[in-house]
């Protein structure tokens, strides 16, 4: 799925959130997207996926206006917010069964493939738990195992390596998003980590104040400083963005 923003811009009242976003998007490539708090790293995925109406600018899916009405259309992609969209009384298998046919998967049909992630989660033995007394990491990764097998064109998901998952569920979801991306789908993160948004993304792009004021090619990049890393790059640039610099 391509994505194509064109002079986006979001506000809230008199406050902006994204100031006139403009950026491409291709099939197959993983994107971290990373900025100080309140740059408008959220807000982003929210347009995205369809949460948020654009104050301005356009919004194209491959070639497409986005209209969020088109039900259709949205089970191209998921939206995982940082702040879990769940009903708590509800088991992790309760969840599955009501999450799955929303885009169109037959539960019964992908009962091993749920049961594989399951085991893969070390869920296994809170399946007819509440999801409320989990842990947050559980409750994690209980709501994104079914998120898993709908196999979407397009992932957007908000601070994941935050969410306090365990090593073997970071791992996982890794396996999925990269087996994913070379399969065509796009990935969109937000992380405050950069070692993890060096180490996976193609592309880090960088806003501040509503803006996108860097897009980094991962491989390029790393190339051209050798030995360094990435992340202290990165850093840098945030530092100087914090101190009211320029960015180059």
């Amino acid at each position: 799925m391509k994505i194509t923003l064109d002079q986006v811009s979001k506000s809230f009242g008199k406050t902006p959130a994204l100031d006139q976003v403009s950026c491409h998007v291709h099939p197959g490539q993983t994107v971290a997207v990373i900025g100080l708090n309140g740059a408008g790293k959220t807000t982003l995925l929210r347009l995205l996926g369809g949460v948020l109406v654009p104050s301005g600018g356009r919004l194209h899916f491959d070639g497409r206006p986005f209209d969020r009405r088109d039900l259709a259309f949205r089970r191209r992609l998921f939206f995982l917010p940082e702040e879990l969209p769940t009903l708590g009384e509800y088991s992790p298998l309760r969840h599955a069964a009501m999450v799955l046919p929303l885009w169109g998967l037959d539960v019964e049909a992908e009962k091993e493939n749920l049961m594989d992630l399951y085991e893969r989660f070390d869920l296994l033995p809170c399946l007819n738990s509440p999801i409320y007394s989990l842990s947050r990491g559980q409750i994690y990764k209980a709501i994104l195992a079914p998120l898993l097998l709908i196999a979407p064109e397009l992932w957007l998901i908000d601070e994941p390596f935050a969410a306090g998952m365990d090593p073997e569920g970071m791992m996982l979801f890794r396996e999925k998003a990269r087996a994913a991306a070379a399969k065509g789908s796009t990935v969109i993160f937000t992380t405050q980590i950069l070692e993890i948004a060096e180490d996976f993304a193609d592309l880090i792009y960088v806003l501040h104040e509503g803006r996108l004021v860097e897009i980094l090619k991962v491989e390029e990049l790393s190339h051209h400083l050798g030995q360094q890393k990435v992340s202290g790059e990165v850093v840098r640039l945030l530092g100087r963005l914090r101190s009211g610099g320029e960015t180059k």
